[in-house]
C-alpha cells in the first residue's frame, strides 16, 4: 500500500494535508504530513513509535549543555481550569526559552511534544555521569595524595 491508497484530511487553510494509512505490509497505521516522516502504530502496540531511523536523518548534532537547561524549566503539578483533575507536566513557556524544538507554538495554546522529554533527560543523565566521574577520579586522586 502506498499513501495514496490513504484517507486524506485536507487543510481548509491551504496548508498541509495528512495522511492516515492502514499499511498492511507492516501492520502499521501510519500518519504523516509529508509521506517521509511519520508516526505509527503498529499492529497490537499500546503505544506510538515516531520515524527515527538514521538513514532519514542529517546534520546529527549531539545535545550538550542540557543540565543547564533543565533548570530553566519546572517540573510542576496543576489542574486544567476546565476541570479539577491533578496532572502533572511542564509550562510550554518556559520549556520554550531553552528547548524551542519540543513546544508547539503554532495555535493559540501552547503545547509540549512531551515524547521529548525523555531524550532531554537521557543526555542529562549521561552529562550529570561524566560530571559524577570526573569528581570520583579527583577525590580518589585526593585520598591518594
Amino acid at each position: 500500500a502506498g499513501w495514496t491508497d490513504g484517507i486524506t484530511f485536507k487543510d481548509s487553510d491551504a496548508g498541509e494535508d495528512w495522511i492516515f494509512l492502514a499499511d498492511s505490509s507492516d501492520n502499521t497505521l501510519k500518519i504523516s504530513s509529508d509521506q517521509s516522516n511519520y508516526t505509527y502504530l503498529n499492529a497490537g502496540a499500546t503505544s506510538w513509535s515516531a520515524s527515527s531511523d538514521i538513514r532519514l536523518k542529517e546534520n546529527i548534532t549531539t545535545l550538550s549543555g542540557v543540565l543547564n537547561k533543565l533548570n530553566s524549566f519546572r517540573g510542576v503539578t496543576f489542574n486544567f481550569k476546565t476541570n479539577s483533575n491533578t496532572e502533572i507536566g511542564v509550562i510550554a513557556q518556559e520549556v520554550n526559552d531553552v528547548f524551542p524544538e519540543m513546544v508547539d507554538t503554532e495555535s493559540e495554546y501552547w503545547g509540549v511534544q512531551y515524547s521529548r522529554l525523555g531524550v532531554i533527560a537521557i543526555q542529562g543523565l549521561k552529562e550529570l555521569k561524566a560530571e559524577n566521574d570526573e569528581l570520583k577520579k579527583r577525590i580518589e586522586a585526593l585520598e591518594n595524595a
